[in-house]
């Protein structure tokens, strides 16, 4: 079935996640496109792995501290500090446009998964 609405709609999604680059090889002369993120979808991308990464250091820095009294002493004051990074990364990521993006990626998934 033809729907315009959501045709406009996934090709929203595509343009604001997608753009194509053109290259040409210098020897051949041959023009070769390449589908590449945009800049948004590229700073969504790595401004997600920042957060994750910083998600990991923050429970590997509590798994060490949990294997000494010592550590499991300090964690309160040691922890507060380390969450500051988590934060920090997380607001980076979901301030640089990370709803756009979502639910962009969520219609083109929808999309391919009812085209199957």
């Amino acid at each position: 079935m033809h729907d315009p609405h959501r045709e406009r709609a996934l090709a929203a999604a595509e343009a604001l996640l997608y753009h194509t680059i053109e290259r040409v090889d210098p020897a051949t002369g041959e023009k070769t496109e390449r589908r590449v993120e945009t800049p948004l979808h590229r700073d969504y991308l790595k401004h997600r792995a920042a957060y994750e990464a910083a998600k990991v250091a923050y429970a590997a820095a509590h798994a060490e501290a949990q294997k000494t009294e010592r550590g499991r002493g300090t964690w309160p004051m040691l922890g507060a500090n380390l969450q500051l990074p988590v934060q920090l990364a997380q607001r980076r990521w979901r301030s640089a446009g990370a709803d756009q993006v979502e639910e962009a990626l969520a219609l083109l998934e929808r999309a391919a998964a009812a085209a199957k």
